[in-house]
Protein backbone atom coordinates (compact mmCIF):
# COMPACT_ATOMS: atom_id res chain seq x y z
CA UNK A 1 0.00 0.00 0.00
CA UNK A 2 1.09 3.27 -0.93
CA UNK A 3 1.27 6.21 1.42
CA UNK A 4 -0.36 8.27 -1.08
CA UNK A 5 -2.99 5.78 -0.35
CA UNK A 6 -3.25 5.67 2.98
CA UNK A 7 -3.46 9.84 3.61
CA UNK A 8 -5.80 12.27 1.08
CA UNK A 9 -3.41 14.45 -0.95
CA UNK A 10 -5.22 17.63 0.30
CA UNK A 11 -4.25 16.66 3.93
CA UNK A 12 -1.07 16.08 2.92
CA UNK A 13 -0.19 19.59 1.22
CA UNK A 14 -1.84 20.99 4.33
CA UNK A 15 0.09 19.29 6.66
CA UNK A 16 3.46 20.17 4.93
CA UNK A 17 2.01 24.08 4.37
CA UNK A 18 1.66 23.69 8.56
CA UNK A 19 5.11 22.85 8.42
CA UNK A 20 6.65 25.13 6.24
CA UNK A 21 5.05 27.85 8.24
CA UNK A 22 6.63 26.74 11.49
CA UNK A 23 9.78 26.71 10.01
CA UNK A 24 9.53 30.23 8.34
CA UNK A 25 8.21 31.32 12.20
CA UNK A 26 10.93 29.97 14.12
CA UNK A 27 13.24 31.69 11.39
CA UNK A 28 12.04 34.82 12.41
CA UNK A 29 11.78 34.56 15.97
CA UNK A 30 14.30 36.06 18.10
CA UNK A 31 16.78 34.62 20.11
CA UNK A 32 15.24 35.86 23.09
CA UNK A 33 12.10 34.12 22.56
CA UNK A 34 13.77 31.22 21.76
CA UNK A 35 15.62 30.78 25.50
CA UNK A 36 12.81 31.12 26.98
CA UNK A 37 10.73 28.51 25.26
CA UNK A 38 13.82 25.86 25.95
CA UNK A 39 13.73 27.23 29.76
CA UNK A 40 10.20 26.62 29.95
CA UNK A 41 10.22 23.18 28.49
CA UNK A 42 13.91 22.57 30.80
CA UNK A 43 11.91 23.19 33.96
CA UNK A 44 8.96 21.58 33.09
CA UNK A 45 11.10 18.18 32.80
CA UNK A 46 13.21 18.76 35.53
CA UNK A 47 9.53 19.19 37.64
CA UNK A 48 8.67 15.82 36.94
Amino acid sequence: MEFEEIIPENFRKKVEEEERQKEMDDLYLPPRSRKTLQQINQSDSDGK
